[in-house]
């Protein structure tokens, strides 16, 4: 069966939520000789975090596509949702059209997207799996406005990753230590909602 809703990213995060001197400071490492590969473990581990949350933690646009407007509504994930840019769906025609008269809950998480007050939603392309797509800007802003539990969590996650440079460390109780998962599940789908 087709997922009902797919997403990525448009233009990536300009900065990330933490930086390499807190990842430092947290690890306690004074040398410089393992910058680059602290600088890629802090990248992966915001992506983890974010995927694992369906959150976006650093402003960035992303794009969801849906196989049509099935539902009384569109959900957006991997929020908070800051703005919509466009709403685009193909028509019965399969012609594109760009939707204008739609209402949208910014401030819920995950946002939630509805026509017009009064208005159906609009006939899509049957069959087509990217009948609708909606293109938006999410996340808590700079990283002085991400969550600190997120941040520790990616904190963790790296200095974990930098001690134990295998898939899996065989002392512990699984590939990711148990601090970073409560710390994510406290934002993770569904129980941010």
């Amino acid at each position: 069966m087709l997922p009902s809703w797919t997403t990525k990213i448009i233009s990536e995060p300009a900065t990330e939520p933490i930086t390499l001197a807190q990842v430092k400071l947290h690890s306690r490492i004074s040398h410089a000789d393992d910058d680059s590969w602290l600088t890629m473990a802090i990248i992966v581990a915001r992506q983890y975090v974010e995927k694992t949350c369906e959150l976006s933690l650093i402003t960035q646009t992303r794009r969801t596509t849906f196989a049509g407007f099935h539902k009384p509504w569109l959900t957006l994930a991997y929020g908070p949702t800051v703005s919509i840019s466009e709403i685009q769906y193909y028509d019965q025609t399969n012609a594109a059209q760009t939707l204008t008269d739609y209402q949208a809950a910014l401030e819920s998480n995950p946002c939630l997207i509805v026509p017009a007050a009064g208005m159906p939603w609009p006939s899509t392309m049957p069959n087509r799996i990217d009948a609708v797509k909606v293109t938006y800007v999410a996340g808590y802003g700079d990283a002085e406005a991400v969550p600190a539990a997120l941040k520790q969590a990616i904190l963790l996650l790296v200095d974990f990753w930098y001690s134990n440079r295998s898939a899996v460390d065989m002392g512990s109780p699984g590939p990711i230590p148990f601090g970073v998962d409560a710390l994510i599940n406290l934002f993770a789908s569904g129980n941010y909602r």
